[in-house]
């Protein structure tokens, strides 16, 4: 006979088709339980059900939860219940999109003079901050969630504590505050968390670690995850999620066909999209309680631009217009910059390879990325793309090709590195192919026609030189029983002539050609 805690541990595990299969036996069990008993059974079947999310888990979880409030609203059942019986409702509203109804059973319990105990205070506070962070209300989120942890000090006993940490990074992240990620890192130790609960935190990590341009360390984030939901059961929403993370980063690496193939995987799962929010309703003339979209220009409408506009055969004047004026509205959006950066980089490169007509404006864009990516943390793979693109955009003028060169020399160190941190040599092979050649390309032509003969044979050995196994990284790879394609390489150390030059391009260390 399966008990409580058996449905709890297994949700907790990750086991969640077990878990709604459990707890939707005991619901027919019910004969003789009192009324504790059955208010509890209803609001542990609810967030099983919420915390899957496949098919109608949502709608099923509100039913489960509005049964659970309407035992809890009885004369006979202790006071205490109601609060975590409205909480469950609520966190069924959010999941579904309804966050106003959500709000409105959430705000009584978090206002001044609310006498909420402790774990039902902390669970308010969070749904408030998660809330805030599905429609990017940022600063609103981080306050919210930050009241959470101080509530869930103040008890040994806080239901869900485990999920802020997730939630917080998240927030930080996005926010652009890094140092207050990497803390919530440190601070937050995996291995003392459940498997789900672990699952959801190495998700929030891995967007954090692509967002600041970790892309290797991202994908391994994302391997260790995989292997928790491989383990489990009913974990689709997560595998989904997990399947476009990798897509992203494999976006990030140029590796198209990768991303096309994870983002396919996805798309199989069949995960309904999460409901857009619901609009309340309101009395005639009145404004609606709670604002249920972000005011702030969203990045997804200038990218959706961008990759419309990039099938177009030639790109003109008037798109290079209707793309700047987009790109403005980005501008001084609190916690933005690195949206507006990276869309800079996107739009400039695209509007580069136009008609004549917008390299001005492709030139323009571009030199305000590099602007905003000097002050931004993490974002070095972003910056030699654009040097790249930029330097490339130059080498055509007659007056700028010494910036050219310098543009593109850095953009093809900062490329370098970005390969050398590829385990995969097919990742690698591709990202030399498609990546780094054609600025190597330009940059060999322009040092030649600038009567740098020793820049360009230079270039043209780097450009022939994979990169070095050190005898850590084969050793590394024998005690992981590896294959020869997946051997990580170190940067070509800089090379010191018989002359006395040294190489311009290189990691660290030396190499001295006697």
């Amino acid at each position: 006979m399966v008990n409580d805690q058996d449905i709890i541990d297994a949700d907790r595990r990750g086991h969640l088709d077990e878990a709604v299969s459990w707890a939707s036996a005991q619901l027919l069990s019910l004969s003789g339980a009192s009324i504790e008993v059955r208010v509890a059974r209803h609001i542990r079947l609810a967030r099983v059900l919420r915390h899957r999310g496949l098919g109608d888990d949502f709608r099923r979880s509100l039913d489960a939860a509005r049964q659970g409030l309407h035992l809890a609203s009885l004369p006979t059942c202790p006071a205490q219940w109601r609060p975590i019986a409205e909480l469950a409702v609520a966190s069924a509203h959010l999941a579904l999109g309804d966050e106003a109804t959500c709000r409105g059973l959430v705000d009584p319990l978090t206002a001044p003079g609310s006498r909420a105990d402790p774990a039902v205070a902390a669970w308010a506070w969070r749904l408030q901050g998660e809330a805030a962070l599905k429609r990017s209300a940022l600063f609103e989120a981080v306050p919210a969630l930050l009241n959470s942890v101080a509530e869930e000090q103040r008890t040994r006993s806080a239901p869900g504590a485990d999920a802020t940490p997730a939630l917080l990074l998240l927030a930080f992240s996005r926010i652009g505050q890094v140092l207050d990620a990497q803390k919530v890192l440190g601070d937050t130790d995996p291995t003392r968390m459940w498997p789900r609960r672990r699952l959801v935190l190495l998700l929030a990590r891995a967007e954090h670690e692509r967002r600041y341009g970790h892309i290797a360390d991202a994908l391994e984030t994302l391997d260790d995850a995989e292997e928790l939901i491989d383990r489990g059961s009913g974990l689709d929403r997560l595998r989904a999620r997990l399947h476009l993370l990798r897509a992203s980063c494999f976006d990030d690496w140029r590796l198209g066909s990768h991303a096309q193939r994870e983002r396919q995987r996805a798309v199989e799962l069949k995960i309904p999209d999460a409901p857009p929010p619901a609009q309340p309703v309101t009395r005639l003339g009145e404004s609606a309680p709670i604002t249920l979209t972000s005011p702030q220009p969203r990045q997804g409408s200038v990218m959706d631009l961008i990759r419309e506009f990039r099938a177009l055969p030639c790109l003109g004047v008037e798109h290079a217009v209707i793309l700047e004026g987009a790109l403005m509205a980005l501008q001084g959006v609190p916690g933005g910059e690195r949206t507006e950066a990276l869309a800079l980089v996107e739009a400039g490169s695209l509007l580069a390879s136009g008609s004549s007509g917008v390299r001005a404006t492709a030139e323009r864009l571009l030199r305000r990325a590099l602007a905003r990516l000097d002050y931004l943390e993490g974002t070095q793979l972003w910056r030699a793309s654009c040097q790249a693109a930029l330097g490339r955009l130059l080498s055509e003028t007659a007056t700028e090709k010494e910036e050219a060169l310098d543009l593109l020399l850095a953009a093809i160190s900062g490329l370098n590195r970005e390969r050398y941190s590829m385990r995969h040599r097919s990742h690698r092979a591709e990202w030399q192919r498609q990546v780094e050649s054609p600025p190597h390309a330009t940059a060999i032509d322009l040092a030649k026609a600038l009567g740098r003969d020793e820049i360009a044979a230079e270039l043209i050995i780097h450009s022939r030189l994979s990169g070095v196994v050190s005898a850590q990284t084969v050793g590394e790879v024998e005690a992981a029983t590896d294959t020869v394609t997946t051997i990580p390489l170190a940067p070509v150390p800089r090379l010191h002539h018989i002359n006395g030059t040294v190489s311009v391009l290189g990691g660290p260390g030396r190499c001295r050609l006697l």
